[in-house]
């Protein structure tokens, strides 16, 4: 809201005198309200909802998905099929009016000096009172083929002066609900920017000018209301850039808030993995073990961890040590990779079975300890594991090759206190023989 004092000449005892006056003008706020705009009721507020415009901002940042250009108008003869067509004639004969199902079919010939073309509108049976025959018209609409000839359906009629000024203008074209059309949504656009008070544009003038951007405002008036292509792309350019900045701080704000949270695993290097890494058959490569470094680092420090493990090994030592405890020892995991599933089973017995939509099974299983849980082992309908569940604990997946042999196996481990997830993924591209695991 903004006052402003301004002097009014009265006369006062038969003087004439200035005296001073409140004037108080009222200017819509960006948080306003969609029904602060004028022309926007109840109704047609519930309907802009559906679309998630509910103040006057939203509204004026409801871009257009494309726009609508009128061209020159075409001579009859030459209106092509399946496009936007402005054809300018007269009416040739009189409007006739036929019953189909429920719909009224308003037919006519529209004639200009290269042939004629068949026009139809459904329920507007009142045009036939408003096109006179003998006047040129402009009509615009897609032209489609029925029955051997070209018949333009459902065009828009303008008079020829009017067409004359929308010629070249982009107009735009919005995504639309049912009970709204375009042009209410752009009438409702137009008087939102006209009565809307922007806020301050975020970004100093250094940086417009060194990215060539236009302001904020003055971007979202054009690409509602272009004056031309260069000017749409300047205000795509301002308002893409804006998107792109925001995203890129959103990512830096989560990055942030991820660093200052602390994680529930703290790792301990007492030199196992050193040990362990010395007994390969192999020496890790220098990428191996800068990556090593840097989980070391991440583990044994106060923030969460949230990295992608990816190689050709993944030793469950190496995960232990990380923190992320596998139900599998190392030679029981190669075990199911070879193909030996007795390790998922853990010496249980039976306790339920079900068929699976897939034509599997799934088998409920407890084990002969009272400490471990029921666990649910799901065989498909060759009779492979395809999932392995410990309650409360881990739950894996895994898919098989065509020689039945496991190629991928998923696991996916949740906290219960701390409710992080942790996820492992190992793919086998290559088995190599047992002993070297041994």
């Amino acid at each position: 809201m903004k006052l402003t004092m301004r002097v009014l000449p009265c006369r006062v005892n038969n003087r004439a005198e200035l005296l001073p006056y409140m004037e108080i003008r009222t200017r819509m706020e960006y948080n306003d309200t969609i029904q602060s705009v004028k022309g926007i009721g109840e109704k047609t507020a519930a309907l802009f909802s559906k679309l998630n415009v509910r103040t006057a901002g939203e509204l004026c940042e409801y871009y257009p998905r494309g726009y609508d250009k009128c061209k020159m108008p075409v001579p009859a003869a030459q209106a092509a099929e399946g496009e936007m067509t402005a054809v300018e004639g007269s009416i040739y004969g009189i409007a006739e009016i036929k019953k189909i199902r429920n719909l009224n079919l308003l037919s006519c010939t529209v004639r200009d000096s290269s042939g004629q073309i068949r026009i139809t509108w459904f329920n507007q049976p009142y045009l036939k009172h408003t096109l006179k025959p003998g006047i040129r018209y402009v009509f615009r609409g897609r032209t489609v083929r029925r029955g051997g000839s070209l018949v333009m359906d459902q065009p828009k009629i303008y008079r020829q002066e009017e067409y004359r000024r929308l010629l070249n203008r982009l107009t735009p074209v919005y995504s639309l609900t049912e009970g709204l059309t375009n042009h209410a949504v752009s009438k409702a656009i137009a008087q939102a920017l006209a009565e809307v008070e922007f806020p301050p544009d975020p970004l100093p003038n250094r940086i417009r000018k060194e990215y060539g951007l236009i302001g904020r405002e003055a971007a979202i008036r054009e690409i509602h209301f272009p004056k031309s292509e260069d000017t749409a792309a300047e205000a795509r350019k301002r308002l893409v850039f804006d998107e792109f900045f925001r995203f890129t701080l959103r990512l830096r704000r989560l990055k942030e808030e991820r660093r200052e949270k602390t994680g529930s695993i703290r790792m301990t290097d007492d030199g196992s993995v050193q040990r362990l890494t010395a007994k390969l058959p192999y020496r890790l490569t220098n990428a191996q073990i800068r990556v090593w470094n840097e989980i070391r680092a991440d583990m044994t420090g106060t923030c969460g961890m949230n990295r992608l493990i990816q190689g050709e090994d993944a030793p469950d030592g190496l995960l232990r040590r990380a923190g992320l405890d596998m139900p599998l020892s190392l030679k029981e995991l190669y075990s199911v990779i070879q193909g030996d599933f007795s390790a998922l089973l853990l010496n249980p017995y039976i306790r339920a079975a079900e068929t699976t939509d897939e034509g599997g099974i799934r088998l409920t299983l407890r084990s002969d300890s009272p400490q471990m849980p029921a666990l649910t082992l799901e065989l498909d309908a060759r009779n492979l594991p395809v999932r392995w569940t410990i309650p409360a604990s881990w739950d894996v997946e895994l898919r098989n090759g065509p020689d039945g042999l496991p190629d991928k196996l998923d696991a996916v481990k949740k906290d219960r206190m701390s409710g992080e997830t942790c996820r492992v993924v190992l793919l086998i591209k290559n088995r190599t023989e047992k002993e070297a695991f041994s």
